[in-house]
């Protein structure tokens, strides 16, 4: 008999092999799309709060978003299309970072321990591309799609340093270090930050972007901040000479200015930690330059109006409330009421206007959602562009980092003065 089947099994063989290969390669990919889409959901309701609306629950509502964006395998469901309910397969390494980033921190106000175990979950995935130069294992980078920017070793710095200051676990130590090691060595004698050294599988030490610098610099200063090493303080003393100097880099180039939030944010921190007013005042000439392109006049006459310049979308409003969160706590420590007065008034707008992105309970039940659990808490695109029906982790992430500094950092007579107005919905 088991010769038998020896002999039927050498008749069929490349039947059998073309079956497994079959089942190896669409078992997982069902798996995969199961997952994505949750066709097997549990049974979800609006919070019991859900008509109260206060920045505190509107931060709750985003936080718990977040929450039921994160995939079995930790990645997270990046990009939903309200006026589709379909995701896109697209993904973005640095974005992932940056989210879990957020997660914690306002897990750090709000310490829900559904945000931990997701957090977790996050990080673990985001380190399975984490690995050390051959010649020096001392140094780690991470590569994901044949590219390696600072980018992604600065924003998982920022959330591993923050996880570690908030819950006490020192597992991930040993990453932290050899990517701090890796910033380091990317940095250049005269204080400049490369910005990629691979892409698209070859070395790349040319190309500069605003953005990977200033997210370096933030991770940089919590680097100092949790461990108080020298080493970090120096490369972020030296990054200062560099950066703060206009005819090295015109940090107020762009549309969206992209340096200036992150930086904007490190220098501030970095004031805060050394009492070096000149950190402040770099951090503070960052957010007045932004704060120009605020609109505080028609405003509230239409609420698809841009509120900084030509932008209307929430990651560049966001964004920049994150840096005027942190500027504004240097001004408190400071005592410079003007900026105090002047800041409280730009948030406040600034998060009001971000609040009419929100898909809040009114807002799904106007659109029908017939799965508003995938939507409910999370914050949209923008108004007027063709992407406004459009909602993407970040654009979340930025928000709740914004609504946490905002909790934190501001008084209760701003704070619950915040209106929430009515969106435009298309």
């Amino acid at each position: 008999m088991k010769l038998k089947w020896i002999k039927w099994i050498g008749r069929h063989k490349y039947k059998l092999v073309s079956i497994g290969l079959i089942l190896g390669i669409g078992i997982p990919n069902v798996i995969q799309y199961l997952d994505l889409y949750e066709i097997f959901e549990d049974d979800w309701e609006y919070p019991e709060n859900v008509s109260d609306l206060n920045v505190e629950n509107a931060a709750e509502w985003a936080s718990d978003w977040l929450i039921r964006s994160v995939r079995s395998d930790g990645s997270f469901k990046y990009m939903y299309y309200l006026d589709k309910d379909t995701y896109s397969s697209a993904y973005s390494y640095l974005r992932h970072w940056g989210t879990v980033y957020s997660m914690i921190y306002y897990y750090n106000m709000n310490p829900q321990p559904e945000m931990l175990t997701a957090v977790r979950e996050s990080i673990n995935w985001g380190l399975k591309y984490f690995n050390v130069f051959d010649n020096d294992s001392s140094i780690g980078y991470f590569y994901y799609q044949q590219t390696s920017t600072t980018g992604g070793p600065a924003l998982a710095l920022m959330a591993l340093t923050q996880y570690q200051a908030t819950t006490g676990d020192t597992r991930y130590n040993s990453y932290m270090t050899k990517l701090g090691n890796l910033l380091i060595w990317m940095q250049q004698p005269n204080g400049k930050i490369g910005s990629y050294y691979i892409y698209r599988g070859n070395a790349s030490y040319g190309e500069d972007t605003p953005y990977y610098p200033a997210e370096s610099l933030l991770a940089l200063t919590l680097l100092y901040k949790l461990t108080n090493s020298g080493e970090y303080l120096y490369a972020m003393e030296r990054a200062y000479g560099f950066y703060s100097d206009i005819a090295n880099f015109d940090y107020y180039a762009g549309e969206n200015t992209p340096f200036i939030p992150w930086a904007s944010s490190a220098f501030a921190e970095l004031y805060l930690l050394t009492e070096n007013k000149t950190y402040a005042d770099f951090a503070f000439d960052l957010v007045d330059y932004r704060l120009q392109k605020q609109n505080t006049r028609v405003y509230y006459d239409d609420f698809g109006n841009n509120v900084l310049g030509s932008i209307s979308r929430s990651v560049a409003v966001s964004s920049t409330m994150e840096g005027l969160g942190d500027a504004y706590a240097a001004a408190v420590h400071l005592n410079d009421t003007v900026r105090m007065n002047n800041y409280e008034y730009s948030m406040q707008i600034g998060i009001e206007w971000l609040l009419i992105l929100q898909m809040r309970y009114n807002e799904c039940e106007i659109m029908e959602l017939e799965k508003p659990e995938r939507a409910f808490g999370g914050f949209r695109h923008s108004f007027i562009y063709d992407d406004a029906l459009t909602m993407r982790n970040d654009y979340t992430q930025h928000t709740i980092s914004a609504l946490t500094k905002y909790l934190t950092h501001f008084p209760d007579s701003v704070i619950n003065a915040t209106e929430f107005r009515v969106p435009a919905v298309d």
